[in-house]
């Protein structure tokens, strides 16, 4: 019985241990995300900002990427359905829109990056 009590004990550690190094990997790629938005540069526009920033929060609540650099089209139709299944309350389709072409423009202006995500968004 007693024998039964360690390995309860240490199964009990090892998952809270897994737990916090889950939950360190899960600071480190908000922070890492949060750092390739450059949500902390004061030199972006701030409507560009605040759609950078709503697509950061998408971002860390609804996929599990782990860099801006694997943004695709799928995540961006995903951004849009998700805004849909909210009825675009919390953010109207035009300014989901906006949100889509101001990280297109980050991601090709600021970041530099020659091949970013490509989406229809003509009506």
């Amino acid at each position: 019985m007693e024998l039964k009590k360690q390995i309860d004990h240490l199964d009990h550690k090892r998952t809270n241990e897994n737990t916090e190094i889950v939950n360190l990997k899960e600071i480190h790629r908000r922070k890492w995300i949060r750092l390739q938005l450059e949500l902390n540069n004061s030199f972006i526009p701030r409507t560009m900002y605040e759609s950078l920033e709503r697509i950061y929060f998408f971002l860390i609540q609804h996929s599990n990427l782990k860099s801006i650099d694997f943004i695709d089209t799928d995540c961006l139709i995903k951004y849009i359905m998700q805004n849909a299944k909210k009825e675009f309350k919390d953010v109207t389709l035009k300014q989901t829109i906006k949100d889509i072409k101001h990280l297109q423009h980050f991601l090709i202006n600021i970041r530099g990056i020659k091949h970013p995500p490509k989406i229809d968004l003509s009506l």
